[in-house]
């Protein structure tokens, strides 16, 4: 079988642009009743995961492509079930192996709606699952929402296996060695809690809140932190460049419109000028601009021979969006400097004031395992050292001013 995979993927690997309706295919022949059984489905995306590492694919619209497939797949066994309904026993492959049936069948009246996710993830009877769905009539409302939910939550995690995979080529081997024990960690918890689940109720329910506390987890972690950010609508306040500089500048915000005030989401620095004139002068000072946390960069938190700079920075928002401009300077290997900005809704003669949140980073090692950067309060004056050429002035010493428009 590796010998028809390895060829396809160089295919893939040649012809991008057909990669969409390869992974749409394979997905859905992963998921067709009996076809399912004899497709590698999930030795193919652990493939297309190691494309998305080496960015021949991109990580979001192969998982598009790859739900699309799945919940096509699973519906196409689902109206096969309804559709022979009974007689489902009597056709090949079931009529000489009834015991593939007849464990679906009790899988199914086990775990009811919750087996449609379930039964994604247990190779015998993944691909028999919607078609005994359908035989045993379950209504297609209730199966749609279950095979959407399942095509979700089973598609990135067929691929992340490939992706961490390919990232080892270009990170150390260790970082995946400690991303596969935290899982297993994970794992091992997850099933503890639930055996307790099990032990206080009965086990269907236990199953059910079980799934449905996982699916919350990952889907609202998920949505919390990548969702596409908005934008309040705000008027335009001009000030006066003089009148800024002076007094107005207290009319700014002072704190990160976000819903957790910890000391370092504070706005230390307000800066009118063009930011590109402002990343400049600091990238000949020694700043570097920040890599930001992905879905492909992850893992590097879980790489030791990294460097605090060399980690990416997990984003922040300020009234819904994520910074324009994250910079950082190396200070040790485990410290560093960090410079987030944002655009404020005010302007002097056209250039917006930037709100800036200027932080002290160190990296936090979690048993050797995953490595996170954690902020911490520092003196804005430690930025405005570097910039001798901007006017800039230091207000009730927790807040500089920086105006990169010509001398007051």
């Amino acid at each position: 079988m590796p010998d028809l995979i390895t060829p396809l993927l160089d295919w893939i690997s040649l012809n991008p642009i057909w990669a969409g309706w390869v992974i749409l295919l394979v997905a859905m022949l992963e998921s067709l009743a009996i076809i399912g059984m004899l497709v590698p489905g999930a030795m193919m995306m652990i493939g297309f995961g190691a494309l998305i590492a080496n960015e021949t694919l991109a990580f979001w619209p192969t998982v598009s492509w790859a739900v699309a497939g799945a919940i096509i797949g699973d519906g196409i066994s689902f109206l096969i079930g309804s559709h022979f309904s009974s007689r489902i026993s009597t056709l090949w492959p079931f009529a000489h192996h009834p015991q593939r049936l007849e464990q679906g069948v009790i899988f199914f009246q086990r775990h009811g709606t919750a087996s449609i996710i379930l039964g994604r993830f247990i190779g015998p009877i993944r691909a028999i699952i919607p078609l005994i769905a359908g035989m045993m009539g379950m209504s297609p409302q209730r199966f749609l929402v279950a095979n959407i939910l399942s095509a979700i939550i089973w598609a990135p995690l067929y691929l992340l296996p490939g992706i961490a995979l390919g990232m080892a080529f270009d990170q150390a081997s260790s970082a995946t060695l400690h991303f596969v024990i935290l899982g297993l960690i994970l794992l091992a918890l997850g099933y503890a809690l639930l055996w307790l689940l099990k032990q206080l109720l009965p086990i269907n329910i236990a199953r059910g809140l079980f799934t449905l506390l996982l699916m919350v987890v990952v889907g609202s972690g998920s949505f919390l932190y990548w969702q596409p950010g908005y934008t309040l609508k705000q008027r335009n306040i001009t000030l006066q460049q003089e009148e800024w500089w002076q007094q107005d500048w207290q009319q700014l915000p002072h704190f990160r419109d976000a819903p957790c005030q910890a000391a370092h989401t504070t706005f230390n620095i307000q800066f009118n000028g063009k930011l590109q004139s402002l990343r400049e002068a600091l990238e000949l000072q020694g700043w570097q601009v920040s890599e930001r946390l992905n879905w492909m960069n992850m893992i590097k938190l879980f790489s030791p021979n990294l460097t605090l700079h060399q980690l990416p920075v997990i984003t922040t928002r300020n009234s819904g969006n994520f910074e324009t401009l994250i910079m950082q300077l190396a200070l040790t290997d485990s410290h560093r400097l960090l410079l987030r900005l944002w655009p404020s809704q005010y302007t002097i003669k056209g250039e917006t004031i930037w709100l800036g949140s200027l932080s002290k980073q160190h990296r936090l090692d979690l048993f050797g395992l995953l490595f996170l950067p954690l902020s911490e309060v520092t003196e804005p004056s430690q930025l405005a050292q570097t910039l001798p050429w901007i006017s800039q002035q230091q207000r009730q010493g927790k807040l500089i001013l920086i105006n990169a428009a010509p001398q007051l």
